[in-house]
């Protein structure tokens, strides 16, 4: 372990230069004095993080994530690990068998399935150990599932949880993985529970309407998540778990579709993918927004059929494969009446000439059942987000926020009888996990609402 401030033990970030945990660490940082150590394998990328934080002498560790050695060196000594590094798949399992080793609590906000399902794995191999692992603990999963067991205490029966996601397309600025993430919750299989088992689904096929926020109602697509994998361990009898997301503006739902899917086909790279998403917000695209002038003024303020819509997707950009997959999973998007013409010819000129449409972000989990002997549906969500209220109108703001929430929850409960490895459901108080979001100076009412 890295020297630390006073003799107390810290806790160690691991993954500390990724955008996301940057926020759980600000968070963190400004609502509690407990030593911090930031461990990853960029020194550089390190200090800035610690420059962020004036106010605070903050320890730094460069270490390989992959060196076992290195890696129980670093969390060693710790009174809470939060793992923060990506991809989940790859970094999970390396940090919490560290943690594991070392005796030490571990906390992540993984969205994978993957890592989730490994993590459970050690369950028991973690009680012997007496270690305390608290899995999947941002905003979804994380918050998410403490809204459905708030629900769940409303309803006499459970029969069906939705849980909805709602965030802008920022991903080119949070890193390759979060990128890499989408396209692999946008095509190929989603493990889901669905007629009260296990099951497998299409991913970003089945839909539902969700007014996630305030004054609309947005159409979601199934995608695989750890939530329909560890809730039916809570509410086994419920015949319908899923959890269902949308991408802002509405044509990027296909966009990212139409590169999921073929990504997940072969016909696409994963790193070709990702290098287009990343152009189309890091990168000058003049001679696209050209192209887009000339298509505008043929469209004649959206008065065009889809048939000409696949025509000009097919014109003069044949040979940019990335353009091609996406422009597919837009023009499905059209054939199947989820938006118009019109929306997706707009949001490809703007994405050409660098304009981003309005933020609009929010989680929401709904609950349908019974109660005193009649059917029921609850939900909750997320209030509108402003870029001046708390949580900003950031997905990184959002995540790092609960994972900094869950980390003070975990601190407050300690080690005792608390060991193996658990999802929010599992050990995690709404109220109790409310009064840590007021800590991290969130009003409660910018935290959740009942619709």
């Amino acid at each position: 372990m890295a020297d630390t401030p006073n003799t107390r033990k810290p806790v160690v970030f691991v993954g500390a230069a990724d955008a996301i945990c940057g926020e759980a660490i600000r968070l963190f940082a400004n609502a509690t004095d407990i030593p911090i150590v930031l461990a990853d394998t960029d020194e550089q990328a390190l200090r800035q993080v610690v420059a962020r934080l004036p106010n605070r002498d903050i320890a730094i560790r460069v270490v390989d994530l992959f060196n076992p050695r290195e890696l129980h060196d670093a969390v060693a000594g710790a009174v809470l690990v939060v793992q923060g590094a990506q991809p989940y798949y790859k970094t999970s399992t390396p940090v919490i068998t560290a943690c594991i080793d070392a005796k030490v609590p571990y906390l992540d906000y993984s969205d994978d399935v993957k890592s989730t399902q490994e993590s459970l794995d050690l369950h028991e191999r973690a009680k012997q150990q007496v270690v305390p692992c608290y899995i999947n603990c941002g905003s979804s999963p994380g918050m998410t599932n403490v809204l459905a067991g708030e629900i769940a205490r409303e309803l006499d029966t459970v029969e069906c949880l939705d849980i909805c996601w709602l965030v802008s397309e920022e991903g080119g600025h949070l890193g390759r993985e979060v990128l890499e993430h989408l396209m692999h919750i946008t095509g190929g299989p989603c493990l889901t529970w669905a007629d009260g088992k296990a099951a497998f689904h299409e991913n970003w096929v089945e839909t539902s309407y969700a007014p996630i926020v305030q004054g609309s109602e947005d159409l979601c697509y199934e995608s695989v998540h750890p939530e329909p994998v560890t809730l039916p361990r809570r509410f086994p009898t419920a015949s319908r778990i899923r959890t269902l997301g949308a991408l802002s503006p509405v044509p990027f739902n296909g966009l990212a579709r139409g590169l999921g899917a073929a990504v997940h086909s072969g016909t696409l790279s994963m790193d070709a993918a990702i290098d287009y998403l990343q152009s189309m917000q890091t990168k000058s695209n003049q001679s696209w927004a050209d192209y887009f002038s000339v298509i505008r003024s043929q469209y004649r303020g959206g008065d065009i059929t889809f048939n000409q819509l696949c025509q000009l997707a097919s014109r003069q950009i044949s040979s940019l494969k990335p353009w091609t997959c996406a422009l597919w999973g837009m023009a499905n998007q059209v054939r199947l009446a989820q938006c118009t013409t019109g929306e997706v010819l707009s949001f490809l000129i703007d994405s050409a000439r660098g304009k981003q449409a309005p933020r609009r972000s929010g989680i929401l989990v709904r609950g349908v059942g019974t109660r005193n002997g009649h059917p029921a549906v609850i939900t909750r969500r997320t209030p509108t987000v402003r870029k001046d209220s708390f949580l900003g109108d950031s997905m990184a703001t959002s995540i790092g926020a609960c994972c900094a929430a869950f980390a003070l929850l975990a601190l407050d409960r300690g080690t005792q009888n608390h060991a193996g490895v658990y999802c929010p459901e599992d050990w995690a108080d709404s109220e109790a996990f409310f009064k840590s979001m007021e800590k991290l100076g969130c009003p409660r009412n910018q935290i959740v609402e009942t619709v």
